[in-house]
């Protein structure tokens, strides 16, 4: 199995070999790469919903302290989820220069 580690770079075999590790190695790479988009657009998606819920809350609360707190900590979690857009758009530059669809899921 290939791990990308020292062991399966270091060995000297015919150029067939190399040429196959590479393609594994490129293939590892884009399904990693594919895992941080997805994972970084569920981390907005989360952040956009506890904002939601903590401006939702700062409508509810009755002590203007706490309305306060909510919106500040609503505004961080916006800061969050544009953060996680962000990296989720560097993945998908990543694989569009690599030649690769970054929404197929071939």
């Amino acid at each position: 199995m290939f791990c990308g580690c020292l062991a399966d770079t270091a060995r000297v075999g015919p150029a067939d070999d190399a040429a196959a590790r590479a393609r594994k190695a490129f293939v590892h790479a884009v399904a990693r790469e594919r895992q941080a988009l997805v994972t970084h657009e569920r981390a907005a998606l989360m952040h956009e919903e506890s904002a939601a819920r903590l401006e939702q809350a700062a409508l509810d609360a009755s002590d203007p302290r706490r309305v306060d707190h909510f919106i500040v900590r609503a505004q961080a979690e916006r800061q969050r989820a544009i953060a996680a857009r962000e990296r989720a758009g560097e993945a998908r530059r990543r694989l569009r220069a690599e030649g690769v669809d970054p929404d197929s899921s071939a």
